[in-house]
């Protein structure tokens, strides 16, 4: 069902926080656990991941892997959501709602 993605970070700048809206998307996407999937399959401390994700620590060649990991993630976890959304409209189809009497 999912899809994997491909990313390249290509215009973000090393030895530079990422972009705030960058970092707003992922934190936006992402939890928790995703955050500790991506450092324990990148070998990036989850301290650098959360670091880098409140901007306190910069872009690197060493923690690069592992905002792709986060970007990737949140990629999924936004494509799972709509498909979540088209469910519950299916859902709400097959409800009947009554008017409210007020």
């Amino acid at each position: 069902m999912s899809t994997s993605f491909k990313i390249v970070l290509k215009d973000e700048k090393y030895k530079e926080p990422i972009s705030p809206r960058l970092a707003e998307l992922i934190k936006m996407h992402v939890g928790k656990e995703d955050i500790i999937e991506a450092a324990e399959k990148t070998g990036v401390h989850i301290v650098t991941l959360k670091g880098i994700l409140t901007r306190n620590r910069v872009l690197a060649e060493t923690n690069e892997p592992a905002v792709i990991e986060l970007m990737n993630i949140a990629l999924q976890n936004i494509e799972r959501g709509q498909q979540h959304k088209l469910e519950l409209k299916v859902a709400m189809q097959e409800i009947e709602v009554e008017p409210n009497p007020e």
